[in-house]
C-alpha cells in the first residue's frame, strides 16, 4: 500500500462533515417550523394552567379571592392575576405576573358566576373612581372556581386553527385539554 491509498485527507472529511450539518440543519428547520404555532399555543396554555393551579392554592393558603382578568385590545390579547383587597382589585407580582400573549394568539372566555356578575354591576356603577373592571374568573378561599371555559387560540400559516382550552369539568375540577386543531375537531 501507498501512502495515497491509506485513509481519506482531513480536508476531504471536513467537506463531508460540513455537507451532513447544513442536511441536518435544513431537516431540523423543516421539522419544527411544521408545528411551531400548535408547540406555542401548547407551552402557552400549560404555563396558563400552571398559573391557575397556582392561583387556586394561592387563594386557599392566603384565605382571599383571587382573579384572572382578560384582555384584548388592539388585536393584542392579555391576562393579568389580580386579587381582591379593601373592596378593591390589586394586581399580583411575582410568580402572577401580567402575560401578553404573541400577536397571532387569542383568548376566548365564557363564564357562569353570579359573585363576578354583581361584582362587575357594582365596578361599573363606580366608573368615575378608576375601578378595574373585575376579573373573569375568580379563585375563591374556599378553593371554589368559577364556572368557566377557557380557549388559547393561535392560527398557523396554513390558516389551520389550533385551540388549547381549560375548564371546568363535570366534578368541578380544573381541567386542560392538548392544542386541538380545528380541522381535525370537524371531521369527527
Amino acid at each position: 500500500m501507498t501512502d495515497k491509498e491509506k485513509g481519506f485527507t482531513l480536508l476531504e472529511l471536513m467537506i463531508v462533515l460540513v455537507v451532513m450539518a447544513f442536511i441536518s440543519g435544513g431537516v431540523a428547520i423543516v421539522v419544527s417550523s411544521s408545528s411551531s404555532a400548535e408547540k406555542r399555543l401548547d407551552a402557552a396554555g400549560n404555563k396558563l394552567f400552571s398559573q391557575m393551579n397556582f392561583a387556586l392554592d394561592e387563594a386557599l393558603m392566603q384565605r382571599r379571592l383571587i382573579g384572572l382578568r382578560v384582555d384584548s385590545n388592539e388585536g393584542q390579547s392579555s391576562y393579568s392575576w389580580h386579587a381582591y383587597e379593601n373592596t378593591r382589585w390589586q394586581p399580583l407580582s411575582e410568580p402572577l405576573t401580567e402575560q401578553i400573549l404573541a400577536v397571532d394568539m387569542s383568548v376566548e372566555v365564557s363564564v357562569d358566576d353570579e359573585l363576578l356578575e354583581a361584582l362587575l354591576e357594582d365596578s361599573l356603577n363606580n366608573l368615575g373612581e378608576e375601578e378595574l373592571i373585575p376579573p373573569a374568573i375568580l379563585f375563591y378561599p374556599n378553593s371554589d372556581i368559577s364556572d368557566f371555559e377557557l380557549a388559547l387560540v393561535i392560527k398557523d400559516d396554513a390558516e389551520e386553527q389550533y385551540r388549547f382550552r381549560i375548564y371546568i369539568d363535570d366534578m368541578g375540577q380544573l381541567t386542560n385539554s392538548v392544542a386541538e386543531s380545528n380541522i381535525a375537531n370537524s371531521a369527527q
